[in-house]
């Protein structure tokens, strides 16, 4: 199987407050509401995180809303003006959590109104990964905004990292990096690093509890998704190993699958279709221009 995967295209927060949580990333982070939707038993909104990738907040399973508030994975922001970052979510009802410093980058995390964990990272100019080269030729570039000039409002330019949470570091790098073709980066503070595409980073950290087999999406907090190019690939090397999906979505905008970690830890990939001038769910700005971008980085590489 040859590339596939792009990158880091969702990271979907779940809470019983969707909406006014998103309102929250919206006004302290600056992340540009992309589209929302309020009807009945549905709330949620979709903000455009940089490069390809959507913060989407969502509704919460009944079952997980009166559970554990324990995080699966955080999301980390990459910003050029980390303290101001900082301030403006301190500002927006933020509260700090802790401070961290490795090789690569400066992390404060903080925790939004309702709880969840987020950082903010300022990278250092040496960093090894080609991934966060890129970030910083693409920022140098002026190559941070959608098509029609939307762009995220401050210095934060993307959302840069994932750390993903687990009893299971080795099996889950292990099974991640082998299933989903990701590049494996190398060991920083005693952690695995895996390359999500070119776009992000996930950080395999040994950190809490472990939590029972997920039954569905909807009962898990935080989830990351892959956004990729080749879906029937990546379900058959799923399947190959003894995976079968936790949920399998299928509508017109694209096909969406998840699965689960050795740690028991949730994550996706979603596979969106071409552009349709009768489809309005395959004309979505975020979409095209990620397809587009994908186009022509393949042909460069041929």
């Amino acid at each position: 199987m040859g590339k596939v995967v792009q990158g880091l295209g969702w990271f979907v927060r779940r809470t019983a407050n969707p909406i006014e949580l998103g309102r929250f990333y919206e006004q302290a982070l600056g992340l540009p509401r992309l589209r929302s939707w309020e009807t009945d038993g549905h709330a949620g909104a979709m903000y455009w995180a940089g490069d390809v990738c959507v913060f989407e907040t969502n509704l919460i399973g009944e079952k997980a809303a009166t559970g554990t508030r324990e995080s699966q994975c955080i999301p980390v922001f990459r910003s050029h003006d980390h303290e101001a970052s900082v301030e403006r979510l301190l500002s927006g009802g933020a509260g700090i959590l802790r401070s961290e410093r490795d090789e690569r980058a400066d992390t404060v995390f903080v925790q939004d109104p309702e709880g969840f964990p987020l950082g903010i990272e300022r990278l250092r100019d040496d960093s090894l990964f080609a991934i966060d080269k890129r970030l910083t030729e693409a920022w140098t570039g002026n190559r941070t905004t959608l098509p029609g000039g939307i762009g995220i409002d401050g210095a934060v330019q993307a959302l840069s990292r994932v750390v993903h949470l687990t009893t299971d570091p080795t099996g889950d790098a292990e099974f991640l990096a082998n299933t989903l073709k990701l590049d494996r980066l190398g060991d920083i503070g005693g952690r695995e690093w895996l390359g999500l595409g070119d776009t992000a980073i996930l950080e395999i950290r040994k950190s809490g509890r472990r939590l029972a087999r997920p039954q569905d999406r909807v009962s898990v907090r935080d989830t990351w998704i892959l956004r990729e190019y080749g879906h029937d690939q990546l379900l058959d090397c799923m399947r190959k190993k003894g995976e079968e999906p936790v949920s399998s979505l299928k509508f017109k905008g694209g096909m969406l699958d998840y699965f689960v970690t050795p740690g028991n830890r949730l994550f996706g990939f979603q596979q969106r279709l071409r552009f349709h001038p009768d489809e309005p769910a395959r004309q979505m700005i975020e979409d095209l221009a990620a397809y587009s971008r994908w186009e022509l980085e393949t042909k460069t590489l041929e």
